[in-house]
C-alpha cells in the first residue's frame, strides 16, 4: 500500500510541476510585468497561484514519505 502512494504522490507532482512550468513559460512569453496578467489572464494567475500552494504541499509529503520509506518507519510509528 505504501508503494502505490509513494508513487502516486511521485505522479502527481510531476503533473504539478509540468502544469507550473507552463504557466511560467507562457507568463515569461507575454509580458515582464504584473498588471498585463491580471488585465488579460487573472483566472490564469489565480491557477498558479494554487498550483505553487498545492506542488510545494505535495513535493513535501512526498519528501517525507521517502524519508519515512528509507527509514522503513511507517507514519502511525513516527507520530508516537
Amino acid at each position: 500500500n505504501r508503494f502505490f502512494f509513494w508513487w502516486f504522490l511521485a505522479a502527481q507532482t510531476i503533473e504539478l510541476a509540468v502544469f507550473w512550468l507552463e504557466g511560467a513559460v507562457y507568463f515569461s512569453q507575454v509580458h515582464t510585468f504584473f498588471g498585463f496578467w491580471m488585465s488579460r489572464q487573472p483566472i490564469m494567475f489565480y491557477c498558479m497561484l494554487a498550483t505553487t500552494f498545492l506542488l510545494l504541499t505535495v513535493a513535501s509529503l512526498l519528501g517525507f514519505h521517502t524519508y519515512l520509506a528509507l527509514c522503513n518507519v511507517t507514519t502511525w510509528e513516527m507520530a508516537s
